[in-house]
């Protein structure tokens, strides 16, 4: 995972240097480039992630505790960490008071993470058509 961590976080890093100006001034096109460049960059990192917390599942690397996790409290903390994402991308989520009484066994954090990732992906904008 390291290999493809290192030259990822290098790219988003370069972006950030040009969206942000810091090594001088760069046009509006470069930098609203650059922000595409980094915003993909930082959803690689997390599939790369997400492909090594897998990896370490498979392999008996990682011990995950079985748990009952409690749906309303979990869909409201990750709509709270997702928000400037969904206002970012114009996007909403509504949680029905109903799912109080709803559970998912399995691990907290690997819940926490899968139903994030999930909520994460439906905040994606209509694909824009370039004429």
């Amino acid at each position: 995972m390291h290999e493809l961590r290192t030259p990822t976080n290098a790219i988003a890093g370069f972006a950030e240097l040009i969206e942000t100006e810091l090594l001088g001034p760069v046009p509006a096109t470069y930098r609203e480039r650059a922000a595409m460049i980094r915003s993909q960059a930082s959803e690689l990192l997390a599939a790369i992630e997400d492909l090594d917390t897998a990896a370490r599942i498979e392999g008996d690397a990682l011990e995950l505790r079985p748990t009952i996790v409690p749906v309303l409290p979990l869909l409201d903390g990750v709509v709270r960490d997702l928000a400037p994402l969904a206002a970012l991308r114009g996007a909403q989520v509504v949680i029905d008071p109903s799912a109080a009484h709803c559970d998912i066994a399995g691990d907290d954090l690997a819940v926490e993470r899968l139903v994030g990732r999930l909520l994460a992906t439906s905040y994606r904008p209509a694909a824009r058509t370039r004429c």
